[in-house]
């Protein structure tokens, strides 16, 4: 008995010092400023050839207008929309995955890799001296997307309204978003360094924002470090590159922002080529960006207000403090600012009623496509046996559906029947498609069996999806099979 209560007691000894260990390292600091060593990207790549320029912007020399950075793909739908911006603006827009044309130098990215980012440091490594006295505005390809800070989600009638000198005032940079939903800015984010979302990323390895997050501290090393032998020897104990366990690094949702000529120059080219190798070397260097192009481009998205915001030169490093406040402006100053929307009500530090939500309603074309799938999965009889219907539109707007009849041998399901409807009829390009149950029994979600051959046959499609105590939403099917599997032939 005794020797039972002894373990009982070194049991209960080594749990209690654990947890008093924990609490102690996560306990709550005093705020301290830090000045981060941030002015410069030093990685090195390990790649012995680089990328030859093939992203030039055609007569951009010269302009009186702002850039338009657009960075694209093929399934952001038809680009024209740009076209009504260009009394405003110089457009340049490039399509990250289209084939690469060797006789040409212009609008080409080397790779479709770290999602816009790739565009963004393209645009500016072919075209950095010709960088308009206006600036550059950075944004993505889609006109309308749920982080589109519009009350309706239009970025063409956010750039439209967009007041570039107002916006580059106070810090030669700033993020077209005013809201700060879904940013590290709320007082309720958490250090990229903590232990909270060190487990959260182990835990939940699909969940791309704890992964990123997790990452930030140690990317902010590579690319600003360099080298990490080198930082051994460096003169200055006190530099930092990356943020301590308590450290939060605050930053604006979603890459979109408008950034001054000057800004974009407080760094060399060659800095900016080293940043694009850093996503480029990825898997030939321990010390590149991630291979989930989702975090890569995520990593990215929390670190342009880190090179754009104004440096001061006789400093040895940027100050934490001062980069967060200007990261995260306050919601009403911020529309009043780049938009005009000034004096609004029922605003908060961090939002304004009535100017943006995340949950961005479904389009006429997508309700309506609803619609054709419960007209399908009503045109068989009733029955309480599980029937499920489909509905596909593709880029010429023809509608395929197809019905799952009493989920017979089990299969296939009724989405795979509507992928073959449409191949049967010529089809090449979907761009969205739902399933509707019978017995009034909703919109159920893609198996994952569906998700992999939608991702294999049609990678642009957004699946029509509802949420959890919340309306239908359209979702890319790469955000509904994160870390899918890619058959690469040789």
């Amino acid at each position: 008995m005794p020797r039972r209560i002894n373990r009982a007691l070194v049991q209960f000894a080594v749990f209690c010092g654990l947890l008093s260990f924990i609490l102690f390292v996560n306990r709550p600091q005093r705020s301290t400023d830090k000045l981060f060593s941030w002015n410069t990207v030093r990685y090195k790549t390990t790649s012995r050839t680089l990328p030859e320029s093939r992203g030039i912007c055609p007569h951009l020399s010269g302009s009186k207008k702002p850039a338009l950075v657009v960075a694209r793909v093929s399934g952001d739908g038809d680009p024209k929309w740009v076209d009504a911006l260009s009394d405003k603006y110089h457009a340049c827009v490039y399509t990250a995955d289209a084939p690469i044309d060797g006789t040409s130098k212009f609008l080409q990215v080397p790779a479709n890799r770290g999602h816009e980012a790739m565009t963004y440091l393209t645009f500016i490594i072919d075209n950095y001296d010709q960088i308009p006295e206006r600036g550059a505005v950075f944004v993505h390809g889609s006109r309308w997307a749920w982080h589109n800070d519009e009350p309706v989600y239009d970025n063409a009638a956010l750039l439209a309204d967009l007041d570039v000198s107002a916006a580059l005032g106070p810090w030669g940079y700033h993020n077209l978003r005013c809201d700060w939903s879904v940013s590290t800015c709320p007082a309720t984010a958490k250090p990229q360094g903590s232990l909270e979302l060190s487990l959260k990323a182990k835990v939940s390895p699909w969940d791309a924002r704890a992964v990123s997050d997790s990452l930030l501290p140690g990317a902010l090393e590579s690319v600003f470090g360099g080298d990490k032998r080198t930082l051994k020897r460096d003169d200055n104990p006190e530099r930092h590159f990356a943020p301590g366990r308590h450290d939060i690094l605050r930053s604006q949702c979603c890459a979109q922002f408008v950034v001054a000529k000057a800004n974009i120059l407080q760094h060399s080219r060659d800095e900016y080529i080293a940043l694009r190798q850093w996503l480029l070397d990825s898997g030939d260097n321990r010390e590149a960006a991630p291979r989930d192009d989702r975090v890569a481009g995520r990593i990215l998205s929390y670190m342009w207000h880190v090179l754009f915001i104004a440096h001061d030169d006789q400093t040895n490093g940027i100050s934490l403090e001062g980069l967060n406040s200007a990261a995260c402006p306050r919601a009403e100053d911020c529309y009043c600012r780049l938009y005009g929307r000034c004096n609004l009500e029922h605003c908060s530090a961090g939002s304004c009623r009535g100017q943006h939500s995340c949950i961005m309603p479904l389009s006429t074309a997508e309700a309506d496509l609803i619609k054709r799938a419960t007209s399908a999965v009503n045109s068989i009889p009733p029955s309480d046996v599980h029937s499920v219907a489909s509905a596909a539109i593709d880029s010429n707007d023809q509608v395929f559906t197809g019905v799952n009849v009493h989920h017979f041998t089990g299969g296939p399901c009724a989405e795979l029947v509507v992928l073959g409807m449409a191949a049967a009829a010529g089809a090449s390009k979907l761009t969205h498609i739902v399933a509707i149950a019978n017995n009034q029994g909703g919109i159920p979600s893609p198996c994952g069996r569906c998700r992999q051959v939608l991702f294999d046959l049609q990678p642009q499609i957004k699946a029509i999806v509802a949420e959890d105590g919340g309306g239908p939403r359209a979702m890319a099917i790469t955000d509904l099979l994160p870390y899918t599997y890619t058959y690469k032939q040789a």
